[in-house]
C-alpha cells in the first residue's frame, strides 16, 4: 500500500494512506468541495460549501486519510496545506483534477457563449 508521510509544524509525522475503493466516490467529491472552498476567493467564485460545513468535511477527510485516525488531533491549521497535498498525492488526484478543471473550463466557456448577447450583423 502506498503511504505518504507528512511532517507537521510540531515536528510530529502523520501517515496518509490512499482511500479504499468504497470510500473513493464520496471522499473525492468532498475533497474537491473542500479544495474549491479554500480557493474560491482566489478564483473569484462562491464557495461550494457553506462555512459551517467546511471544517466538519475537512476533519472527516483527514481522519479517513490517516493511517491512525486519532493523529488528526495533532494537525493544526498551518499543517493543512501539507496534509491536503499528502492526501492529493497518496490518492493520485492530480490527473483527475486536471481533467475535471479542463471540463469545467470548457463548460464555463460554453455557458458564457450561450449567455453572451447576440449582435446582429
Amino acid at each position: 500500500m502506498y503511504t505518504h508521510p507528512c511532517t507537521l509544524t510540531s515536528g510530529a509525522t502523520v501517515t496518509v494512506t490512499p482511500w479504499r475503493l468504497d470510500e473513493m466516490a464520496a471522499l473525492a467529491t468532498d475533497f474537491q468541495a473542500v479544495q474549491d472552498t479554500l480557493t474560491a476567493t482566489l478564483r473569484g467564485q462562491p464557495a461550494p460549501l457553506p462555512p459551517q460545513r467546511t471544517l466538519p468535511v475537512l476533519i472527516r477527510l483527514l481522519r479517513l486519510s490517516l493511517s491512525r485516525p486519532d493523529d488528526a488531533d495533532l494537525v493544526m491549521a498551518p499543517d493543512l496545506p501539507a496534509v491536503l497535498r499528502a492526501i492529493w498525492d497518496a490518492n493520485g488526484l492530480g490527473e483527475h483534477a486536471k481533467k475535471a478543471l479542463l471540463q469545467r473550463l470548457k463548460a464555463d466557456q460554453r455557458r458564457a457563449a450561450l449567455l453572451a448577447p447576440r449582435t446582429s450583423r
